[in-house]
């Protein structure tokens, strides 16, 4: 099975089955998800940047830094269309786009116009169990920083996590940083904010 039929597979049922957006995401609550943002935020200096938000699911980062008033400016993007249409319809000032980002025939300048960011953005997109997670996160780290001015951020779940699941893929820090590092000047682990995840910030070379 494909990664964006695993995805399908997976969110779709729960958009139309929630109404929270953190269900819909397979969070284990809405303020969890906001840990993972202010993760981010805590650590990268976000006021007036320009973010790319990939895998931006419903887009509630955009609502999260609305509510900080930083300032930012702010593009979505996902795979799934559904995903896309809700997102749209939380958020109709934002700006969302439907696309592939790590499919090799993406086309950056078709869809985005030529629009540079200064930060990418990516949260949750690595935790579901897909059957080649390692091989995709190894293909993902360099389009995150290619499409990245400043510094591109991912989180991944820690293998140490006190309540592990078979559903779900989970990644040494270290390893992770290793992935990272030939385009990174300098990379922060960002842990402690929740039992089972963990953030990496990474500057640009």
């Amino acid at each position: 099975m494909s990664r964006i039929d695993v995805l399908k597979n997976h969110y779709e049922p729960r958009i139309e089955k929630y109404e929270e957006n953190s269900k819909v995401l397979d969070w284990e609550s809405s303020e969890a998800q906001f840990m993972r943002f202010r993760a981010l935020t805590d650590n990268v200096k976000t006021e007036n940047k320009s973010i790319l938000d990939i895998g931006c699911g419903c887009g509630d980062l955009y609502g999260f830094l609305e509510s900080l008033k930083t300032g930012a400016s702010y593009t979505g993007v996902d795979i799934l269309e559904k995903m896309i249409a809700r997102a749209g319809k939380e958020y109709p000032e934002a700006g969302f786009f439907c696309a592939d980002i790590f499919d090799p025939g993406f086309d950056a300048v078709g869809v985005f116009g030529g629009r540079r960011f200064d930060i990418t953005y990516t949260s949750g997109i690595f935790n579901l169990n897909a059957g080649n997670n390692e091989a995709f996160l190894k293909a993902a780290v360099p389009v995150l920083a290619g499409l990245a001015d400043e510094t591109f951020v991912f989180n991944l779940l820690d293998p140490a996590s006190p309540d592990r699941d078979e559903r779900y893929f989970y990644y040494e820090p270290a390893a992770a940083s290793e992935l990272a590092e030939p385009f990174a000047s300098e990379i922060k682990i960002i842990r402690g904010y929740l039992s089972n995840d963990y953030t990496v910030i990474c500057s640009k070379k």
